[in-house]
């Protein structure tokens, strides 16, 4: 390299641009489902990581609630004495079913 020779800059690759407008309900779900196969009990900020933070909650919240309703996601919630404070904590859970209830009878053993 000579002393006048130019540095140029590697191109950068140009950001994915996420056009909400053809997100369909079936890609949403299926990112949900595909979330939930992976991490089996999720909070609903933890869901909004794994379904992806360029979704806002308005997109994907009244598709999880219809999955809820279709009987395809569970979601709950778990009462608990935080140990240190002993202040009552409420967590709701959002999981698959089957994955749901094995959590469920563990809890009973």
């Amino acid at each position: 390299m000579q002393v006048n020779d130019v540095i140029k800059p590697t191109e950068v690759a140009q950001p994915a641009n996420l056009n909400l407008e053809s997100l369909t309900a079936e890609m949403i779900s299926a990112r949900i489902l595909h979330t939930l196969s992976i991490y089996p009990r999720l909070s609903m900020s933890m869901l909004q990581v794994g379904v992806g933070t360029g979704f806002p909650p308005r997109l994907w919240k009244p598709i999880l609630e219809q999955l809820i309703r279709q009987g395809k996601v569970s979601k709950h919630q778990i009462a608990a004495v935080h140990p240190v404070t002993q202040r009552d904590m409420t967590y709701t859970v959002i999981a698959l079913p089957s994955q749901a209830a094995e959590r469920r009878a563990e809890s009973v053993l």
